[in-house]
Formats: C-alpha cells, structure tokens, sequence
C-alpha cells in the first residue's frame, strides 16, 4: 500500500509540475521504387506516377530535403529487337532532358552512355521537383515523369526498375512535461 501512495504522489507531481513547449527536430526517410514497363514500336509517349507518403504533422517547418540516391536499372526482356530509342523526358511537364538518341546491347543501354549533360540536369530537376513537392505538402497528388519519343529498328521491350532515396528534415513545437528540463530547443514562434 506504501509503494501505491509513493507512486501515486510522484505521478501527481509530474502532472501539476505543468507543460511547456520546446522545438524538436525529426528526420524521416522516403523511398518510393517501382518498375517501369516497356514495350513500344514506332512513336510513343509513356507517364509513369510516383507518389511519396509522408509522415509529417502540417504545423512541421520543413528544414531540409535531400535524394540520397536514384536509381534507374534498364533491364531487355525476351523479345526486343530496337536498336535505339529517340526520347525526351519530362517531370511534371518541365524538360529533363532534351530528344537524344540512346543505344541499345544485347544487355540492354550500356555503361557508357550516361553523358554528364544529360545526368546533372535530370539529377537538379528532380531535387527541385522532390524539394517543392515536400515543401508545398504535395503528398497525395504525387509527380508524373513522361517519356516521349521513338523506338528505332524494332520493338523495345524492356524493365526500368527505379528507386529513390530521400531524407526529409523538420522541426515542431511539441508540450513536454516542465520537469523534463531542457529537452529540445526554445521554440521559434
């Protein structure tokens, strides 16, 4: 019966010592992955939508977003026969990349067609379209990726397997109990 009356009474402290607010920071990861079908002969235009769920209260200040990695794995199915594709990406209907002529092997597109003027700006363009989609709390309505062009000598039947890795930094003012100390920062507002 002591031990219950203890208990009880420095339950009872705790909450009449009162709350205060303090400004946490949390870091939450994102990581939408997907395959991505092709099978085209002839002039195309292909979308595909990713859409990023996040776990993040809308009173949150977002501090910083950053795309760890992407990454796009061509793989040839049984079947395909082009030679080359002529394409032009778009996100969310901005330009990617301009029309360019991309090889195909046997083993699908080669090492070595991965030209630093067409990998930077596509790498830019989607860190601001990741950014803005975070920033502005676009979390349901998700970013479309278009690819539009035309296969050469043949039918290209083909997987892109594609994966990004995102971190999303934010801070809110949460009420923590007053005899936690100084957990936190001082909040902002």
């Amino acid at each position: 019966m002591k031990k219950i009356t203890i208990i009880l009474s420095v339950c009872s402290l705790l909450l009449m010592s009162g709350c205060v607010n303090r400004y946490f920071r949390y870091t939450v990861n994102i990581n939408p992955s997907g395959t991505w079908h092709i099978d085209q002969t002839g002039d195309f235009l292909s979308a595909t939508f990713l859409t990023a769920t996040l776990d993040i209260p809308n009173d949150a200040d977002i501090l910083e977003v950053n795309i760890e990695s992407l990454t796009l794995k061509p793989r040839v199915l049984t079947g395909h026969t082009a030679a080359s594709v002529q394409a032009e990406g778009r996100l969310n209907g901005r330009t990617l990349f301009q029309r360019q002529t991309i090889p195909f092997s046997i083993e699908g597109v080669p090492l070595e067609f991965v030209p630093d003027q067409l990998l930077e700006p596509v790498v830019a363009q989607l860190k601001q379209e990741f950014n803005d989609f975070v920033r502005n709390r676009r979390f349901n309505s998700g970013t479309t990726f278009s690819l539009n062009g035309s296969v050469q000598g043949g039918r290209a039947l083909m997987n892109i397997e594609y994966s990004i890795k995102a971190t999303v930094k934010y801070g809110r003012c949460e009420e923590v109990l007053e005899v936690l100390g100084d957990v936190g920062e001082p909040c902002k507002k």
